[in-house]
């Protein structure tokens, strides 16, 4: 049984990436009217831990309009169609960083707004391939690509230097992974 009823469905905005919808819902329990908005993502995200031969981590600094900063993080995209998690992740770290990467286990899986947005995040494990070069990146997106220790990760913490929610998420449930 559902724990809501959608009435009504309207479409506010339209784009390659997400939807916005305006619903009319009522919770089944109590009753209650609500206008909801929700932002509906058409495919799914991944990031990834990615290693090198020293177990330092793969970071990507990108410009951020809305917090008119550079902002670290570990390289994410979305899916394209027919695409699996894996297969876009490294095409995503390939597009941000320049690096192949293999990419070998699935960290965690979660919904990080689930009171706006069904969007839906994967974190995965990789690993660099040491014998390939790195290649150019698209510079456009990303401005810097630097391998970061466990150690300076956890001090960037700490200062408050890394600051996006996804990264964070990403980065404490390894840190986890690596103590278990």
């Amino acid at each position: 049984m559902s724990l809501f009823h959608r009435q009504h469905r309207k479409i506010i905005l339209e784009n390659p990436w997400y939807t916005l919808y305006l619903d009319a819902i009522s919770q089944e329990r109590t009753g209650q009217r609500l206008n909801y908005f929700v932002i509906d993502m058409h495919n799914e995200s991944v990031a990834g831990i990615i290693l090198n031969a020293r177990q330092e981590i793969l970071f990507v600094a990108v410009p951020r309009y809305l917090l008119d900063t550079l902002s670290w993080e570990i390289p994410a995209g979305s899916l394209e169609a027919d695409e699996t998690p894996e297969r876009a992740l490294a095409r995503e770290c390939l597009e941000e960083t320049g690096y192949q990467v293999t990419i070998t286990e699935k960290l965690y899986e979660y919904y990080p707004s689930n009171s706006i947005t069904n969007q839906k995040f994967a974190i995965y494990l990789g690993y660099l391939q040491e014998e390939l070069p790195q290649k150019a990146f698209d510079q456009n997106e990303v401005q810097q690509v630097e391998w970061l220790t466990t150690t300076k990760v956890k001090e960037l913490i700490k200062q408050n230097t890394i600051t996006d929610g996804l990264t964070l998420t990403a980065l404490l449930l390894y840190l986890q992974h690596l103590t278990e």
